[in-house]
């Protein structure tokens, strides 16, 4: 994945990347967006890391706001702590 993104990010140089780093409803709202900028900041640091211009990156923290699995489930909670990827 990581060779394959800079790959198509180094021959298509008008695609960015939008980082949309999400939390699961665990401790406060405050928190976890907090928490969500955290991860897609760490994120865009390693795509920064692989040569990818950080004019090019920008990152949306969501915390708990826009979860995509069920927060009332434990898996659902874990799988919402995650960042997205949205290339275009």
């Amino acid at each position: 994945m990581n060779k394959h993104l800079h790959q198509l990010m180094n021959s298509q140089k008008d695609l960015k990347i939008l980082l949309e780093g999400r939390s699961s409803i665990e401790g406060g709202s405050i928190l976890n967006l907090k928490l969500s900028n955290q991860r897609a900041n760490v994120v865009k640091k390693f795509l920064i890391g692989l040569g990818i211009e950080s004019n090019r990156i920008s990152v949306k923290a969501l915390g708990e706001e826009e979860p995509i699995f069920d927060n009332n489930l434990i898996e659902g909670r874990v799988l919402n702590r995650s960042v997205f990827i949205i290339i275009y």
